[in-house]
């Protein structure tokens, strides 16, 4: 027997008022309220969605504005690590008008034949392409151009002289990167310290933060942004370099330089995209604290097993096998049924995480002496404190 309940859909929950026992009314009226209660923990999720993503707007002005200047200056002076850098951000605005696209997409796409639970985790994917692109445009492609360019300095007897304009024009574009890259960031940073407070991750370091959170745009732009900011670190040391010795090899090598250490970053950001779409499991406080629901609900005696997963940012898919009390089992005859106690679960959960969609399934069974647990386990929840 399998008893679930869509929280995409209020209309599965009216339904099963007319399951129960038409002289309860008092029972009837509570899945009333249940029902409109879901339905508003659909709003309070889209409203979310909606509200999100002001850090990808950024750094798409951002990257645009600096393209125009490092293309610039790179043109006029020359520069080989310049050029790389302008690559980079053009890239770049591609990249932010990708995860713009995807979270587009996944919101605007219902459900269908398909494709039922819809295209939520269409934001993973185009945070993965971002990730693909960052490594070979931004990154692979620098290092090409900044090999050439090196190639071509070693034929000529390894010296190549730097003017002035282009160490001045170079140094302005990186200063000036600097600046608007940082303000970037910092929106980036803002916007992270609000999604720490949302996913209970208060108290950690950005980098540790970047490795857990299920918010894959966000994720993005800071790998993105971290990502230039070093990498005009590394190109404006080579250009000081090319300065002091008064030979542009070593602007060259920092465009190569720079270009590298992009190219490492997309993959370490695709990696991190992989694992998301491969729907990770919650945080360990919203597994603990959703298993303590289900497990000290009247009438539940244990929880034989249960798989929680992210299918997106914002919406978990939590599964349960619960073993129920032995007089439920039997009292057909008894105004409180199984499917209250399920019922009520629900309930429960929706009311402890109004910040997720929720899709919940809860199966009612005995335990066997051959049970085995093909997913998450068994676990014994802790008490969880607010």
């Amino acid at each position: 027997m399998s008893i679930s309940a869509d929280v995409t859909s209020s209309v599965s929950e009216k339904q099963n008022v007319t399951n129960l026992n038409p002289a309860n009314e008092k029972q009837s009226a509570s899945l009333v309220e249940e029902s409109e209660l879901n339905a508003r923990n659909i709003v309070k999720a889209t409203e979310k969605n909606e509200h999100g993503g002001s850090s990808v707007i950024a750094a798409l002005i951002v990257n645009f504005l600096v393209f125009l200047f490092k293309l610039i200056a790179a043109l006029i002076g020359k520069s080989s690590a310049l050029l790389a850098e302008s690559v980079h951000s053009f890239s770049d605005c591609g990249n932010e008008a990708m995860l713009i696209f995807g979270k587009w997409f996944s919101q605007r796409s219902d459900p269908d034949e398909r494709h039922p639970q819809g295209w939520a985790n269409f934001r993973n994917v185009s945070s993965l392409i971002v990730a693909l692109l960052l490594f070979f445009v931004g990154g692979l492609y620098s290092v090409m151009n900044s090999a050439a360019k090196i190639e071509e300095i070693i034929a000529h007897g390894g010296f190549s002289p730097l003017d002035d304009t282009g160490f001045w024009l170079g140094a302005a574009a990186i200063v000036f990167a600097l600046i608007v890259e940082g303000i970037s960031l910092s929106v980036s940073f803002k916007e992270a310290r609000a999604q720490m407070k949302l996913e209970g991750l208060e108290g950690l370091t950005m980098f540790q933060f970047w490795k857990k959170t299920k918010a894959a745009e966000l994720a993005t732009v800071m790998t993105e942004d971290s990502l230039a900011i070093a990498g005009l670190i590394i190109a404006g040391i080579g250009l000081l370099i090319a300065r002091i010795t008064g030979n542009e090899l070593y602007d060259a090598i920092g465009g190569a330089a720079d270009g590298a250490f992009i190219a490492i970053g997309g993959i370490a950001l695709a990696v991190k995209i992989a694992s998301m779409l491969n729907e990770e499991a919650p945080h360990r406080h919203i597994i603990e604290k959703m298993l303590n629901i289900v497990a000290t609900y009247p009438g539940v005696k244990s929880v034989i097993s249960y798989e929680i997963t992210h299918k997106s940012e914002d919406f978990i898919h939590p599964s349960f096998k619960v073993e129920v009390d032995k007089v439920l089992q039997d009292a057909s005859d008894n105004d409180f049924f199984i499917e209250d106690v399920i019922n009520g679960i629900e309930k429960k959960l929706y009311e402890a995480f109004p910040q997720y969609t929720l899709q919940i399934w809860v199966e009612p069974d005995h335990r066997r002496g051959l049970d085995r647990v093909p997913n998450q386990g068994h676990l014994e929840p802790a008490n969880y404190e607010e």
